[in-house]
């Protein structure tokens, strides 16, 4: 019987223990918002990236004191970005910028964000390398041209330009979505590497030729250089039916 007691009070001690910490953890949602688009400064367009593994956002609330840590997510393929995990509220501060691409940071934005409020941005930045594509479809041959060139003020001045590691033709025939550092993001068997590729074939046209069986694909081209992420450029996704 008295063990019965204590077993009792313990399991009620529990229930008021976890009663007390669902009150306790009583806080209001996020609120507030923010989001945008990283622009190609050599296109005008949103910059082409991958998903997942792209740049990142890197953020920041500056409110909460000096030794805060950042926060981090991934843009979308076309560039765009956006968080709806803020809190607004009056004299926040909120320090943003994209990292981690095939491009430099930009300098960062500090922005206010009010209870309810969304706030859009824009960062410029230059690509590492630029890279003007077309393409022509006969039969069930694909031809790709392409030139790759680095765009002035795509490095600070006095740093050495990042080497090219390895330059892709990158296919799929099951995802439009197409990523070179992530498993399944293209075909291996259909996409093809063009090597060698280096300075010298900066500036000037080069040209591909695959056969493909017939079907639906999507292909773009990927250059990848020794930047601190191993970051790519890439051209925009094509899709063409064979």
């Amino acid at each position: 019987m008295k063990r019965n007691i204590q077993y009792i009070i313990f399991f009620a001690g529990l229930i008021l223990l976890s009663t007390a910490c669902v009150k306790m953890d009583n806080y209001p949602a996020p609120n507030a918002s923010f989001g945008g688009i990283v622009i190609d400064k050599t296109t005008g367009k949103g910059i082409s990236t991958e998903q997942p593994l792209g740049f990142r956002i890197r953020w920041t609330e500056l409110s909460w004191g000096s030794n805060v840590k950042p926060d981090y997510f991934y843009a979308m393929p076309d560039g765009k970005f956006n968080w709806d995990r803020v809190f607004g509220y009056a004299n926040s501060q909120y320090e943003i910028v994209p990292v981690e691409g095939a491009f430099e940071s930009p300098d960062p934005q500090t922005i206010s964000i009010q209870k309810g409020e969304h706030k859009d941005l824009t960062f410029e930045v230059i690509p590492y390398i630029h890279i003007d594509s077309h393409y022509a479809v006969k039969d069930s041959i694909l031809t790709v041209y392409f030139t790759a060139t680095r765009p002035d003020g795509s490095m600070p001045a006095g740093i050495s330009p990042y080497a090219i590691s390895q330059v892709w033709i990158l296919i799929s025939n099951k995802t439009q979505y197409i990523s070179y550092q992530n498993a399944g993001g293209y075909d291996r068997t259909i996409s093809q590497r063009i090597t060698p590729f280096g300075e010298a074939q900066l500036g000037k046209e080069t040209s591909k030729t695959i056969t493909l069986a017939p079907g639906t694909y999507w292909f773009r081209i990927a250059i990848q250089t020794r930047n601190p992420s191993n970051a790519c450029n890439f051209t925009p996704v094509e899709k063409i039916t064979i």
